[in-house]
């Protein structure tokens, strides 16, 4: 998630920038986006990721609760769990069998019906954030650099440009391949795809700029 903000809204950013001429204010402006948004980006993260050990905390509260204060409760719930996937034959006793025991019973509720991961979350929230956060802040450095190292505007303008449509179309070809796609005329929409709606979005911040600037 870090990583594909990371490419398209700095790239945006810097390419309007570069539209008034001076790759200073286009290096400053970009290095503080950089900043701002990979902090706001990692607590997004950090925000995201409590939220999730928060509401599994909840659930696996609430799961304790109604087996050992409504046993019937939590036998129904083994039942809507297990009746599309066990002949009527066999239901009663592999409910009975289930809800001999409490630990069984709640673990049961928690992996089949919840879909609860009994792994700690709380090293998430860290991890989460940081990667979120420094995804962002190097992906962002690719289409600063160009300014960096030219003075020229213009010409840093049409580097960073065609540094980024390489950028993007790798990132969408690898993007796809890494979620187990293995066509590869869909990798290569994605990476089109990927350079269209970065394109865009530059495209758009450009234009503003300039107009804003007349």
């Amino acid at each position: 998630l870090g990583l594909s903000d990371g490419l398209t809204v700095p790239f945006a950013l810097t390419a309007g920038l570069a539209a008034l001429g001076d790759t200073k204010i286009v290096v400053f402006a970009g290095l503080a986006e950089l900043m701002a948004g990979s902090i706001s980006m990692g607590i997004g993260g950090y925000l995201g990721a409590s939220g999730e050990a928060q509401s599994a905390a909840t659930t696996k509260a609430s799961t304790i609760a109604m087996v050992y204060t409504s046993p019937a409760e939590a036998r129904a719930a083994v039942i809507s769990t297990l009746e599309c996937y066990v002949s009527a034959s066999l239901l009663d006793a592999v409910v009975t069998d289930i809800t001999s025991a409490h630990d069984k019973t709640i673990n049961f509720l928690l992996e089949h019906h919840h879909r609860f991961e009994s792994a700690d979350v709380s090293p998430r929230l860290y991890t989460s954030a940081l990667c979120i956060a420094f995804g962002y802040f190097f992906g962002g450095l690719i289409p600063l650099l160009p300014y960096v190292f030219i003075e020229d505007g213009g010409v840093a303008l049409v580097c960073s440009v065609v540094v980024m449509v390489f950028t993007l179309f790798g990132f969408g070809v690898g993007k796809t391949a890494v979620l187990g796609e293995r066509r590869w005329g869909c990798r290569i929409v994605e990476g089109l795809k990927m350079v269209g709606l970065g394109g865009s979005a530059a495209a758009a911040s450009v234009l503003c700029v300039r107009l804003v600037h007349q």
